[in-house]
């Protein structure tokens, strides 16, 4: 029977130390798994944060065209964000957002 070097374990035919190594590695790999997804999950939320805003300020200059735009076909969205416009700086919310 070949004689088994000092520092590998009777039980596994790698050196101890390779064995601690890959451990460690192993170790390393799901300790920072959560961080991996936390960093994920944040640049999906900035991102959808970068598309709400493209998606407001495209709401709000379709209201504002609307606005200008001269017909009586308007008058409904016209006096609507009149409504709201004005409600917004009082202290209780418009007609329209009770139940």
């Amino acid at each position: 029977m070949p004689e088994v070097p000092a520092n590998v374990n009777e039980t596994s035919a790698l050196p101890d130390d390779v064995r601690e190594s890959v451990s460690a590695a192993n170790f390393k790999v799901l300790a920072d798994g959560p961080a991996i997804y936390q960093n994920i999950a944040y640049a999906n939320a900035v991102a959808h944060q970068g598309r709400m805003n493209v998606l407001a300020e495209a709401v709000l200059a379709k209201a504002i065209d609307a606005v200008n735009r001269p017909g009586t076909e308007n008058a409904a969205l016209v006096a609507a964000l009149a409504q709201i416009l004005t409600k917004s700086g009082q202290s209780t919310p418009p007609e329209t957002a009770k139940a």
